[in-house]
């Protein structure tokens, strides 16, 4: 179910009206905020109750590279490469 969801703001918090709509799609993964999208929310005063209706029909987010997967394009990649990753990876 995908939809774009209105928010009627001048309705009491008790009986908000959310109307969905099948004209658009919700973001994956709103079930798990971020910290900085959670701040994103509150910087944009986004109502809690419209993210949650939200997170109800957001799917949730792929799941990355298996440790198998990386560690054979770890592998895979030319010395130079792993040093840099390395590097970059202790420096910050």
């Amino acid at each position: 179910m995908t939809g774009e969801v209105f928010w009627r703001p001048s309705a009491p918090a008790a009986s908000h009206s959310l109307l969905c709509r099948a004209t658009g799609t919700v973001p994956a993964g709103l079930q798990e905020l971020s910290g900085p999208l959670d701040a994103l929310i509150e910087f944009l005063e986004i109502d809690e109750d419209l993210v949650d209706v939200a997170a109800q029909v957001s799917s949730p987010l792929a799941a990355g590279p298996s440790r198998k997967e990386l560690s054979a394009w770890i592998r895979g990649l030319p010395e130079k490469d792993k040093n840099e990753f390395l590097i970059t990876a202790v420096v910050e």
